[in-house]
């Protein structure tokens, strides 16, 4: 997802044309959220509103009838700059694949966590560096990005474990 400074979500999803299957052609589906984040008075997006977006994400579009709470954020708090960049790129990705030449999928190879590091690469959140080294798995990414937060304290992030729980780091 990409969340602008007035709280729009521009959200972008990668996984096999068509289905569930493991493997085979892939497809990416991105759109504008209608719920908007919010922000509190330290530039850290409410829970409020970041259920609102799960809640979305849950009811609609291609994530329909999932449990909002089994939906985790991890939300890194970059420029308006690196934004643009991560809308670029997602709009990128979108125009290939209504091309017809979205990467293939594989659960194992390339699957919609690696979508999300090559986002995160877009936006400079992450290097090519952590890419590379980052866990395939969605659990596994999910998990590595909060040790992230740990290590790296000049970003500002909020993380939500789809349980209610957050936890919040910044500048140092």
């Amino acid at each position: 997802m990409s969340v602008h400074s007035d709280g729009t979500v521009v959200y972008a999803r990668f996984g096999p044309a068509g289905g569930s299957s493991p493997a085979g052609p892939g497809a990416v589906q991105s759109f504008t959220l209608s719920n908007k984040v919010q922000f509190d008075s330290n530039g850290q997006p409410t829970a409020d509103s970041l259920n609102a977006v799960k809640k979305e994400l849950a009811t609609s579009g291609p994530e329909k009838g999932q449990d909002p709470s089994s939906i985790r954020l991890n939300y890194f708090k970059i420029s308006p700059q690196e934004t643009a960049n991560l809308d670029i790129w997602i709009k990128q990705q979108q125009d290939a694949s209504n091309a017809g030449k979205a990467p293939g999928y594989n659960v194992v190879t390339n699957n919609c966590t690696m979508f999300c590091q090559r986002g995160l690469v877009a936006a400079g959140a992450l290097d090519q560096n952590q890419a590379n080294h980052a866990s395939p798995a969605p659990n596994g990414f999910y998990r590595q990005l909060l040790e992230l937060q740990s290590h790296q304290p000049c970003f500002t992030t909020s993380t939500d474990d789809g349980l209610g729980n957050r936890s919040q780091s910044g500048c140092q």
